[in-house]
């Protein structure tokens, strides 16, 4: 045989091996990837309707628009699918909203003196905001609409009818019957305790009662991912003082972390596991030793050994061995422990209507994933308007947004996964 036709069916054979191989392999994997369904390639929308059975799908050729560019944590969360422990860490690099505002929320446009919702110019004195809901004033938001308080109310994010405050008047009393001679005054009984969640825990904690002189003060991180080390630092400043009595009380910097934390990405982001793994081994100075100075200018700074500010360079730990995270569905250990030794450290996803959070209990109900964001939960209890359990959590953001820095966010059904990223460890006295 010719040599040139013998390697050219040479060649033709492994090409042949090779497609045959490809194809075999191909077929062992899903057909379905981030947001390409090949099943529904070629098929205009009334096919994908039929196929999938469903009205006015986002689907269009086999493109699901809602799930483009999103990783596969955030497609799980967006289907409702349950997280397993093992799944990536979120990432926590949320900023202030005030370094976003313009340009995220209204839409690049500048509102001067009127405030902003949800991407509109507002008159404060006509219309409030409601947790991304502008409604006239006087009225109130319920999920997306806005009611008269005056003839409906909202039960669990449901209008009904019936004012807030309308309540049916009790019937006089009758007259009672003459007895002969009174009756001794009896003794007033004390104001019953909350009742327990369950096994001893009240219904209602806040460490800031119980502990109102160790509780940090609310910060404010600017248009720095540091979210993680505030929130940290804030846990380990609280527990230092409850553990010590009091006697120990420290103001503990965010921006020591920020610089030497080679865990982490300082003003990028951060992980709570790792952010925990340097308190314990490494530590972090008071905030008067390492000022924070990451709230405009995000770029890295050196990591220094002695203080930038002033006062002693001296680290505080963590106790390494008591780092702990808990299980989502542990949540009456993280309340002991709350109550035992103080706040704890969590992490969550934030959406874009909770930039406009002012009060009341937050949860998600629109908008697009911005970001992980790290804080520090300082207690729980239940809100009577809406009934529905909350944690109270202090925020990165300064005392002037939500409730003077803090936000209640629900509690029990792992909003936005809040309950999946609990961390705390014991201060190293």
């Amino acid at each position: 045989m010719n040599p040139s036709r013998k390697n050219s069916a040479i060649l033709l054979a492994l090409l042949i091996l090779i497609v045959s191989y490809c194809s075999f392999v191909l077929s062992e994997f899903p057909r379905s990837i981030a947001g390409v369904n090949h099943d529904f390639e070629d098929l205009d929308d009334e096919a994908v309707v039929e196929r999938i059975n469903l009205n006015n799908p986002s689907w269009t050729a086999g493109v699901n628009k809602d799930f483009e560019g999103k990783r596969v944590r955030d497609l799980k969360y967006l289907l409702g699918i349950e997280l397993e422990d093992e799944d990536e860490e979120i990432f926590n690099n949320a900023t202030s909203p005030e370094s976003r505002r313009i340009q995220e929320t209204c839409g690049g446009v500048n509102c001067g003196a009127l405030s902003c919702c949800n991407g509109a110019c507002y008159n404060s004195g006509q219309y409030t905001c409601t947790n991304g809901q502008l409604c006239p004033s006087g009225m109130k938001a319920c999920g997306r609409a806005c009611y008269n308080p005056t003839q409906y109310h909202c039960d669990n994010g449901v209008l009904k009818s019936g004012g807030e405050s309308s309540a049916p008047s009790p019937s006089p009393a009758p007259a009672p019957t003459p007895a002969p001679s009174p009756a001794p005054a009896p003794t007033p009984s004390p104001a019953p305790s909350p009742p327990p969640v369950s096994g001893g825990i009240p219904s209602s904690f806040d460490a800031r009662t119980k502990w109102p002189n160790c509780i940090s003060a609310i910060k404010s991180q600017g248009s720095c991912g540091a979210c993680w080390a505030f929130g940290a630092a804030g846990v380990l400043s609280d527990r230092i003082c409850i553990a010590s009595n009091g006697r120990t009380k420290v103001d503990l910097s965010p921006q020591y972390q920020v610089n030497c934390n080679s865990y982490n990405l300082g003003c990028r982001g951060g992980y709570m596991s790792k952010t925990w793994t340097f308190l314990g081994a490494t530590g972090t100075t008071s905030e008067t030793c390492t000022p924070y100075n990451s709230a405009s200018n995000t770029s890295q700074k050196p990591c220094a050994n002695t203080c930038t500010g002033s006062g002693s360079f001296v680290r505080y730990r963590a106790n390494a061995s008591t780092v702990k995270k808990y299980a989502r569905t542990d949540l009456n250990a993280v309340m002991t422990d709350i109550m035992t030794y103080g706040p704890v450290h969590a992490s969550y996803y934030v959406y874009s209507d909770f930039y406009y959070y002012k009060s009341g209990v937050y949860t998600h109900t629109y908008g697009s994933l911005q970001a992980g964001h790290a804080i520090r939960i300082v207690g729980w209890g239940t809100d009577s308007a809406s009934r529905l359990p909350y944690w109270i959590v202090a925020n990165s953001w300064g005392p002037n947004w939500g409730m003077n820095g803090y936000f209640w966010i629900r509690r029990g059904t792992n909003e936005c996964s809040i309950e999946g990223s609990i961390y705390s460890a014991r201060a190293l006295l």
